[in-house]
Parts: C-alpha cells; structure tokens; sequence
C-alpha cells in the first residue's frame, strides 16, 4: 500500500491533499520517516495542522519533529 501512495505523490507533487493521504497511509504502515517527510510537504503546500489530529497520526503526533512542524505551521490569531 506505500507504493500506491508514493505513486501518487510523484504524480502530484505539489499537491497537500496527496501529501496528506501519503501520511496517513504511512503512519498506518507505521513509516514515521515517510510519514513526516509527507506531513511536512502537506503543511507546507496548505494543508491545515487540525488535519492531523485524526486518530490514525498518533504516530507522528508523540515526535518532536512533528510537533515542531504543527507549532510552526499554526495561523497567528
């Protein structure tokens, strides 16, 4: 299944919601590296930091490196 979402991503790079469905997918198939890497360009390309606050991210929410991604990436009120 990481296949497939990395064939997705390559296909549209630049695109978060790919980005974000390669996360997940990772974090189910438990790839925290891949999993960040994907998370990371999600945020970056505008995908909200609330998104993964889903369930399935527990994987990347206990990493530091994560939550640093999330805190830069929140909207200053």
């Amino acid at each position: 299944m990481p296949g497939a979402a990395q064939d997705l991503v390559t296909r549209d790079p630049g695109n978060p919601e790919a980005r974000y469905a390669a996360s997940l997918v990772y974090c189910v198939a438990g790839e925290r590296n891949s999993a960040l890497v994907n998370a990371e360009a999600a945020l970056r390309a505008g995908m909200e930091p609330r998104w993964f606050d889903l369930p399935w991210f527990a994987l990347l929410r206990a990493d530091a490196r994560f939550q640093a991604m999330v805190r830069d990436e929140e909207p200053v009120p």
